[in-house]
């Protein structure tokens, strides 16, 4: 997906690490793809993808193929190594955090910040984080 953005490469990877350390996303997600590409909107715009490869972690059940943007989502067809996708809710928190570092962002089809939580219907809200983790206010600026 594409993020247009006035983050930085390091904020938006910043936003990967502190995803996992909010035990939001498992350890083993990267960025499959993190190049940056102009944005015709924003000062910034990124090309993201994340992948494991480790289909087992998360969730039972809750990993698929990585769509490899050439043949649908076979991901060891097409480039010989097996690579799953973030979950929904890996990919919902970490959308998240980006847009409480930039609200004015564009993400994908979310437009805005606000477009994005009522679009989820709120579920990705920081203070709504489980268990009540508090690494919102250790970690976060």
């Amino acid at each position: 997906m594409k993020l247009h953005t006035k983050l930085d490469i390091g904020e938006v990877y910043n936003s990967l690490i502190v995803t996992k350390a909010r035990e939001l996303m498992t350890e083993d997600i990267y960025f499959h793809q993190l190049i940056e590409q102009p944005s015709k909107t924003h000062p910034k715009g990124y090309i993201i993808q994340l992948a494991t490869t480790d289909q087992r972690s998360g969730p039972k059940n809750s990993r698929y193929y990585k769509n490899t943007g050439k043949r649908g989502a076979n991901s060891e067809r097409n480039t010989g190594e097996a690579l799953w996708a973030a979950t929904f809710d890996e990919w919902g928190w970490f959308i998240a955090d980006l847009f409480e570092r930039d609200p004015g962002a564009r993400f994908g089809h979310y437009t805005t910040a606000a477009k994005f939580h009522e679009m989820t219907k709120n579920k990705y809200r920081l203070e709504n984080i489980p268990n009540g983790n508090l690494w919102v206010n250790t970690i976060h600026p």
